[in-house]
């Protein structure tokens, strides 16, 4: 019999970029421009729902906050988290290239 296994986890990312809460919003969002950042944005379902806060200035502060199971050791929350911020400086590439 194979021993099974759960790790829960949560982390927390903050980023922040050059560009308006509108247009990271946007490239979130939108499914065509989040393929230009993550390969797999057809997969995700991005909901109005979360906040803004805008204290002046310009730019936008990401705070990404992630809980997981992770199954059986096929995932981790290390590698999970290490992909996550890949992907949010990848956001970040795509921004400073519009």
């Amino acid at each position: 019999m194979n021993e099974r296994s759960v790790k829960y986890s949560t982390f927390v990312i903050e980023k922040n970029y050059n560009a308006s809460p509108e247009r990271v919003f946007s490239s979130w969002s939108d499914p065509s421009a989040k393929a230009q950042w993550f390969p797999k944005a057809d997969e995700f379902d991005f909901r109005v729902g979360g906040r803004e806060i805008n204290r002046g200035g310009n730019g936008t502060q990401l705070i990404y906050t992630e809980q997981g199971a992770f199954f059986d050791g096929h995932d981790t929350p290390e590698q999970r988290e290490h992909g996550t911020k890949f992907m949010l400086d990848k956001l970040g590439l795509e921004l400073q290239n519009e």
